[in-house]
């Protein structure tokens, strides 16, 4: 973790890296029987309607997203918490004293669903930051033409102002990442278990996929704006 953000802050950072950093932490997962455990209840009783239920989720992302924006929140996080309390607090605490994987997990997830407003702003923002310095400065957008120091100094700029538009212009970005979440798991969903449309354009399916999506986002986004007022 620490070897992560210093390569983003010095510039070194290389987009494998991302990719690596949560493949590691998703092998972690999958190699941990507490996580898979429920994992594999869950599917065990969802499994076979797995595709229709995620076609009636990307609908209800896609029109009513962020009316239930509060109620999304409260899961993830406390799956994230779970999940951290698994794999990164448990380790540490059993340094010190035995306590059960599962207990410590499900703490971390009952912390983290009542700080579920917090850990959803640090989630959002800061991610938004990371990004937004990594694409500026790591990723080459701003021109390596001043001093290694002026280079960083530009893309925290970047990465502020970003932030900011997202503080002042949250509930449409919600709407429209939420719309673009929803679109995907439904075109994702029919593609890969009904009917696959990208295979009329053969050689161009990512291109179709992705405009598709968008597209369908796109028009999610009006209605949620369009309904605004009411949530």
């Amino acid at each position: 973790m620490g070897d992560f953000f210093t390569s983003v802050l010095n510039g070194t950072f290389d987009f494998n890296k991302l990719v690596s950093f949560f493949g590691g932490l998703l092998d972690q997962a999958k190699a941990n029987a507490g996580i898979m455990g429920i994992w594999d209840s869950v599917m065990g009783v969802i499994g076979g309607f797995l595709p229709i239920i995620l076609i009636a989720l990307g609908v209800v992302e896609l029109l009513f997203g962020r009316k239930f924006l509060g109620l999304q929140k409260f899961i993830m996080s406390a799956a994230l918490g779970y999940c951290i309390g698994v794999l990164a607090i448990a380790p540490i605490i059993n340094g010190m004293f035995t306590l059960s994987e599962m207990i410590c997990g499900a703490v971390v997830a009952v912390v983290a669903a009542v700080l579920c407003k917090q850990v959803y702003a640090i989630a959002l923002f800061g991610g938004v930051g990371i990004f937004t310095y990594v694409i500026c400065y790591a990723g080459g957008l701003i021109p390596v033409a001043l001093p290694t120091v002026g280079n960083q100094v530009l893309s925290l700029a970047a990465a502020g102002v970003l932030i900011f538009l997202v503080l002042i212009l949250r509930k449409n970005f919600e709407r429209l990442g939420l719309a673009l979440l929803g679109a995907y798991l439904i075109t994702y969903s029919i593609i890969h278990n009904y009917f696959d449309f990208t295979a009329l354009v053969a050689g161009h399916e990512v291109i179709v996929n992705v405009v598709v999506t968008c597209a369908i986002g796109l028009l999610g986004f009006a209605f949620q704006y369009k309904r605004r007022k009411r949530y």
